[in-house]
Order: structure tokens, then C-alpha cells, then sequence
């Protein structure tokens, strides 16, 4: 029982004065605490002596100084009973947010649960196909056992012996497997940017092209730290991030820079997904009777019906690719025939009009080189994608046999660039001499005027050409968005500057460029036949 208990009811004033008067009469004369308990009790007959014994014990050191007084011990009182009721007040509070805590903890268990579960449902484009990777079925592809379902005790003896002793889920552990992500991650970003891929080194992974402009992604906003879908709008391999853009409402939008860890592809039941995304290479280092999958092919309800038109898809594509390269293969002997008697007729030509000549022929020479490494680059996936026939291949392969023409420019539609090219740059040409001859001319400008330099007015010419090519774009008679494109890549090209100072408002122009590129795409798409 605490002191509060023990002393009662709350003392008044009045009480308290006559106690300390009866206290000090009785202390006096009566050496026994009992003897004064009784005596003050019978003067107090609303106290009882337990009452009296415990305010005696609780301010004996009080009372025992001859500078007490019934002001000062009531005071004390006072103080005690005015803690004892906030201390009251504060558990009470206390045991109020804890039922509220216990109330809502169910609650907050369910709605964590979910989130943890979307959370982990959350896997970035560029890393589906490093967790999607099986270390252990890796392991058995590699011992020739890719296609066992069971496996003996000797042969599970064998398996683990060559497998080491489990890992302990430590830091360690964990840092060393973020360290496998990151060098993962740096060569697909490589492959990505450079085209060239890890042929010297063992790669068990997939990898694919990036994402394409129009892609649904779902994104993680910086600021509301909630997931988003959006469409990817433009494609920055050099920077590993893509433009998104996100349709808050049908007055709102945004576009978000996220980097490729924080892009999710958005796939859809009609597996839409595969579709934004091709493959670039996969090493296989073991023969394909090895690295059969462990569980059977699942076709749909209509049989074998898929895998027949997958398979005339992919050598529809094929034929086509085929025919293609047949054409530029033969255009580009008539060059080196050409080739052959323009080193016979230039000898006899005037040495600008013979560099002009030349730079112009190599310049349309590279272009078909290009336009036929590109042909078989399509070409080879289009035959691996015979060597493994499955129905998920059907919307792919039919986009390649669609696209096979646009993929790349006809023999008609190279020359029409090249022309088109070497005309544009006359032209710009033209119009820088034009504006520095009319400058130079007049009167107001001579004093202030510096002569730009041979470098600087190829530049400009440079920027006259990318200006023409837009309006070209833009034009009543619309052009392929093909040709545009590998125009404005041209454009590019000759643009990229030497300094490394320029290189930021370059990256600029080229994300503009891409932008444009994905619009006129679009536009095209939608724009009726």
C-alpha cells in the first residue's frame, strides 16, 4: 500500500494546522510515537491512528526541526498529492496509446505484409535475368546432369562435393553477392553502350537490348517514394536512366529521370513484355542437349498450332533478311566495280573535284557496310530463334519479319540519303559563306568582327545540317521514320565535338534528338496507312 493510501482522504488545511498544534503539545511531554498517535486521533475523530501514524512517518524529518511550521507541512502536502495526480494522469495516458497500439497492430501487420510482398515483387528490368539465373541448375549443366529430375546418393555425393559447403547468410555473404550484381550489371551496361559483348570471359546470362520508347515501366517516385507506371518516352544508354513519363491525371503529367535500377518492365497477360526488349547475345557455353529445362513445354489449348506459326514466322523473317542481304551484297560489288574505274578515271580530274569525289563515294561505301552488318546481326538472331522454336517467339518474330524492311536502308533509299546529304551540306555551306561575305561587307560590323575559324564554320555548317533535315522531317511529303533517324544519327555524328567542354551541351542535343526521334516514331504509328 503506497503513502497516498495510507494517509487517507486529502488533508485540508485546517486539519493540518491542528495536527501540528496537537503534535507539539503531544511531542513534548510524551516520549512514545504511539502514546502521540493515540492522543492526536482522539482529538481528530475524522483521522483514525493508522491515518495519523503514516503522516508522522512520512514528514518525521520535518517535524523534527524546531524551524517547522503548519504552512511548510502543508505545502509538502500539497506537492505530494499534486505528483501523486500527475503520475496518475501520465499512466492513465500511457495505458490509453497502448490499448490504441494494441488495437491497430493487427492492422499495421496486414498492411506491412502487403507491402512487403509488393516490395519484393520489385525487380528492375536490367536484373530479371541475373535473379532469374539458378546457380544450382548451372552447376548441373556444367557436370552433364542439366537433365536429371532424381539423382542417386552417389550421384547427389558427387553434386555436392563439387558444389562447396553452404554459405552462411552473413554481412559477407551478402557483400560479396552485391559485388556478382554490380560487375553483372556493368558488363550488360557495356554490351548495352559498346555492342560488344563478353567473349573472353564465362557469362552464363541473357542480355537484352534496353528498353524501347513506349514501354510500360513502373517506376519508384523520388519524392512520394510510391511505385508508378508510366511509358518510357526517351532512352539515354550512355547515361543508364530512362526519360518516363507519368500520367497523374488527364491534365497532369510528369517526366521522370530514373535510373535502369529503378525501372521495372510493366508485363502484361498477353505477354507484352518480351516484346521491348531483344536479345543481344547469350554464351552458350555447353551444348543445347545439356541445358534442356527441367520442366515440359506448355502450349496452349490449340497444340502444336503455335509452334507451326512461330516457325513459318521466323522463316518468313529469315527469307526476308536473306533477300535483303542478297541486294546489298550485290550493290556493293557494283561499288567495287565502280570503285575500280573511278581509280582509273581520277587521275585525269582536278585534285578538289577528286577529293570531293572520293569523300562522297567512302561516305556511301561505310553506309552500305553498316546497313550490311546490321542485316546479319538480325539475320542471326532470326536463325537462333529457329534453333529454339517456342510460341513466346511468335509476337517477336513477326515484329522482325515487319520491321525487317524499316530495320535498316534499301539500296533506293541509301542513295536518296546520300544525295540528300551532300546537298544539304552545299546548301548550308552556301549560307554560312553567304552570311560571312555580307557581314564582312558592311560597315558597322568591321570593327567588331572576328573571322570564325575553318573549324568553327564546319560546326555551324554542322547545325545548318541537323536544322535542314528537321524541316525535311516535317515535310508535306513525309519521309520513312527510318531514313529520318539514320539522317539525324548522321547529323549527330558530325556534331560531336572534340572538347570536352562542349560534351554536356552535346548529351543535351542528343536527348533532344532522341525525343524528337520517338515522337516522329509515334506519329508514324498511329498515323493511318
Amino acid at each position: 500500500m503506497g503513502w497516498s493510501e495510507r494517509l487517507g482522504p486529502r488533508w485540508t488545511e485546517s486539519e493540518v494546522t491542528e495536527f501540528f498544534s496537537l503534535w507539539r503539545q503531544h511531542d513534548a511531554t510524551t516520549a512514545s510515537l504511539d502514546r502521540v498517535v493515540a492522543a492526536v486521533s482522539t482529538e481528530l475523530p475524522q483521522r483514525t491512528p493508522d491515518m495519523v501514524r503514516a503522516l508522522i512517518q512520512m514528514h518525521k524529518g520535518f517535524l523534527s526541526l524546531p524551524m517547522a511550521t503548519d504552512e511548510g507541512l502543508y505545502a509538502i502536502l500539497t506537492d505530494h498529492y499534486d505528483a501523486q495526480a500527475a503520475w496518475e494522469s501520465e499512466a492513465a495516458e500511457k495505458q490509453q496509446q497502448q490499448q490504441v497500439v494494441a488495437a491497430s497492430s493487427s492492422r499495421r501487420k496486414v498492411s506491412r505484409r502487403n507491402n512487403v510482398q509488393y516490395v519484393r515483387s520489385f525487380s528492375a528490368a536490367i536484373d530479371d535475368e541475373f535473379f532469374a539465373h539458378s546457380e544450382f541448375h548451372d552447376c548441373l549443366v556444367q557436370m552433364n546432369m542439366g537433365h536429371f529430375q532424381r539423382a542417386k546418393r552417389t550421384e547427389w555425393s558427387a553434386i555436392r562435393g563439387s558444389m562447396g559447403h553452404p554459405r552462411r547468410f552473413s554481412a559477407t555473404f551478402l557483400k560479396e553477392e552485391r559485388q556478382k550484381l554490380l560487375r553483372y550489371r556493368n558488363v550488360v551496361r557495356y554490351a548495352q553502350r559498346m555492342n560488344e559483348f563478353p567473349v573472353d570471359i564465362r557469362f552464363p546470362y541473357k542480355i537484352y537490348s534496353p528498353l524501347k520508347v513506349g514501354a510500360h515501366v513502373r517506376v519508384l517516385h523520388p519524392k512520394s517514394r510510391h511505385l508508378c507506371v508510366g511509358v518510357v518516352c526517351a532512352v539515354h544508354v550512355h547515361d543508364n536512366a530512362y526519360d518516363v513519363l507519368l500520367p497523374f491525371a488527364a491534365d497532369h503529367k510528369e517526366i521522370l529521370r530514373c535510373p535502369d535500377t529503378s525501372v521495372m518492365l510493366l508485363r502484361h497477360d498477353d505477354s507484352h513484355g518480351i516484346t521491348d526488349m531483344s536479345l543481344l547475345y547469350w554464351q552458350q557455353a555447353t551444348p543445347k542437349a545439356d541445358v534442356a529445362p527441367s520442366f515440359p513445354l506448355e502450349y496452349d489449348q490449340h497444340g502444336g498450332g503455335d509452334l507451326a506459326d512461330a516457325t513459318g514466322m521466323a522463316m518468313r523473317a529469315v527469307t526476308a533478311l536473306l533477300q535483303r542481304k542478297e541486294q546489298l551484297v550485290m550493290h556493293l560489288s557494283r561499288m567495287n566495280d565502280q570503285a575500280a574505274t573511278m581509280s582509273i578515271a581520277l587521275p585525269n580530274t582536278d585534285v578538289a573535284d577528286e577529293n570531293d569525289v572520293v569523300q562522297q563515294f567512302q561516305s556511301q561505301y561505310a553506309w552500305v557496310l553498316v546497313n550490311l552488318d546490321t542485316t546479319n546481326h538480325m539475320l542471326a538472331s532470326a536463325l537462333y530463334r529457329m534453333q529454339l522454336p517456342s510460341p513466346h517467339h511468335a509476337v517477336e518474330d513477326q515484329r522482325l519479319q515487319d520491321d525487317a524492311a524499316d530495320a535498316a536502308l534499301n539500296v533506293q533509299q541509301l542513295e536518296w540519303a546520300h544525295q540528300y546529304m551532300h546537298a544539304a551540306h552545299e546548301r548550308s555551306r552556301n549560307l554560312v559563306a553567304g552570311t560571312i561575305r555580307r557581314l564582312t561587307m558592311d560597315e558597322r560590323c568591321k570593327d567588331t568582327l572576328q573571322m570564325p575559324q575553318l573549324a568553327t564554320s564546319e560546326l555551324i555548317m554542322s547545325c545548318m545540317d541537323m536544322v535542314l533535315t528537321l524541316q525535311c522531317a516535317v515535310a508535306k511529303v513525309p519521309l520513312p521514320p527510318m531514313v529520318v533517324h539514320k539522317l539525324l544519327d548522321r547529323n549527330l555524328e558530325l556534331l560531336k565535338p572534340r572538347a570536352h567542354a562542349n560534351m554536356t551541351l552535346y548529351h543535351e542535343m542528343v536527348q533532344s534528338i532522341q525525343v524528337l526521334k520517338s515522337v516522329l516514331l509515334t506519329h508514324h504509328q498511329n498515323s493511318p496507312p
